[in-house]
Parts: C-alpha cells; structure tokens; sequence
C-alpha cells in the first residue's frame, strides 16, 4: 500500500503541480489514495471469502460500515497529510537547507568552501515589457521548472532572486566529472528542447548567462520571522559579478582562473581566455575565461 500511495505521490507531483492549486493538488492525491485503499481492501475481502474460511464482512457495503475501514481511513489522511506538509516545506526552504537548520549546525558560522553559479534571464527587461507581468511570470515559472535539471549534476538551489538563480556545490562535487559545467548546458538543452512550448507561448526560447567561482565562504543560519542558510564572502560576489560581464563580452558562461585549474576539461568543453579583469568590488584583477561545449 504503500508503495502504490508513494507512486500516486511521484506521479501527481509529476504531472499535476503547477496546473492546479496546491490545497487541490493535496485533495485530489488524498481522495485518489483512498480509492485505492478502499478498492484495494474490497478486492482482498472478497479473495479471501473465496479461498478461506475466515470471519469477514459479508457484503461490500458491510466493510464501507465497518469501525476499522473508519480508523484505517483516518490514518491515512493524516499520514498523508504529515508527509504531503513536510515535503511542502522541504520544497520551499530545500531539503538540504532544511536539514541544516533542523541540525542547528549552522547556528553560528561555519567556515567551508563552496561552488558558486549566478544564473540570470539575458534581455529580461525587453522580455518583461513585451510579454507583460503575468505572461513574463508565467515564463520565469516555466524556466526554474526546466532548472530541475541541474539536480542531475549534484547542484543545490540556493535562491531565486527575481529572473536570476544561484546553484551552489560542494567543491569535490561541483568539479568532479564537471558537474558544475554540464549542470549549465543541460539547462540550456533543456530550454532548447522544450522550444515550441516557449516559441508558442512566448515567442522566444530563453537564453540564460551564467558566472561561476568557488572558493571559502562563511555559512550560518539567520532570520527569526522566516530562517534560512545564509553565504557570506568574497567568493559568492565574485560569481555574481562574473555573471554580470556576460551582456558586455557576449558570452553565456564565465568562470575564474582559480576554479578552471581546477577542472578536466578534456575534449568536452573549450575554454577562452577574455582577459584580467578588475571586477567592480574588488581589488584586485583576475583572469576570467569564456567556457563553450567542444564541437563534436
């Protein structure tokens, strides 16, 4: 039982959130739960009157009446419930992040280091003006859905910002196989394959522009009205000013010197010196390199 109830779950997750409301999301997977239940016990009831000797209901509408199908029902609608809420809360703050705060870990800071990728809309003040609020909502809904693949390549979401998005990864994780990479132009691909649902509801396929740093950085739980995992430090700004010269030299995805050396490239991906750079905050320049998928 509950196997099926966790596939009834996957699969209305899957298929059914983000068309209704989430108060009907909950209704429908809880009645269509019980359904199952119900016919589930009617099926065995009446197999093994079939093939037992043993006290049971003697009609359908008499195990309907019955004391324990009432408990058995309310069990599940409060289980349901239980997880449903959890799961609701985990998909707001992050499992991860949510984890964390219940651990009291990061009640004072801690000193780590981390991977961090800015993902921003490119031309998303001509879209917004084009499409208007709700459509350009609807169309930034519609991209950080599409981002779920990024979660393939081990990145966590740290927040949304507007258009734009932060990733975040362990070092080991963010570099190994270059995860932190292909987690960029698997959302690309993702975009571009997804074109004639964006071209028909929104004219344009999305481009996205993206910069990349890793480095130490301070992480500590704050806020008391709504708590979370917050990142202090060089290298968090660093990322997103990398992000920020993208417009200016017209490239999708830049990384810092210090986390390329750090990367196998191999044949996968070509990597394009733009220059040192004295990014604004900082004092001193840095080498900023261009990265692009190999042609095949």
């Amino acid at each position: 039982m509950g196997l099926l109830f966790g596939l009834i779950h996957i699969a209305m997750t899957k298929f059914v959130n983000g068309r209704v409301k989430y108060y009907q999301l909950v209704l429908f997977r809880i009645l269509l739960q019980l359904i199952v239940f119900i016919g589930i016990m009617i099926a065995l009831i009446n197999l093994l009157r079939v093939l037992l000797d043993v006290e049971l209901p003697d009609s359908t509408w008499g195990l309907l009446n019955s004391l324990s199908l009432l408990v058995a029902c309310i069990y599940i609608l409060t289980i349901n419930f239980c997880i449903g809420f959890g799961m609701y809360i985990s998909s707001i703050v992050g499992k991860e992040n949510l984890r964390k705060i219940l651990s009291g870990k990061f009640y004072t800071p801690l000193v780590t280091e981390k991977v961090f990728m800015f993902i921003d809309l490119k031309g998303s003040t001509q879209l917004a003006e084009r499409l208007g609020h709700i459509a350009y909502s609807k169309l930034i809904q519609d991209c950080f859905r599409d981002l779920i693949v990024v979660h393939n390549y081990h990145a966590e979401i740290y927040q949304y910002v507007g258009d734009e998005a932060v990733l975040t990864w362990d070092v080991d994780k963010a570099v190994r196989l270059n995860n932190g990479i292909k987690a960029f132009f698997a959302f690309q691909k993702r975009l571009n394959d997804r074109s004639e649902h964006y071209l028909s509801n929104y004219g344009e396929i999305p481009d996205f522009k993206a910069g990349m740093h890793g480095g130490v950085i301070s992480m500590t739980e704050v806020g008391e009205l709504k708590r979370d995992i917050a990142y202090h430090g060089d290298t968090i700004n660093t990322a997103s000013r990398l992000q920020g010269e993208c417009n200016r030299l017209n490239m999708s995805l830049l990384i810092s010197e210090s986390l390329l050396g750090s990367l196998d490239l191999k044949k996968e991906f070509k990597s394009t010196l733009m220059g040192k750079m004295q990014l604004r905050g900082k004092n001193a320049a840095i080498n900023v390199y261009s990265l692009e998928e190999a042609a095949k």
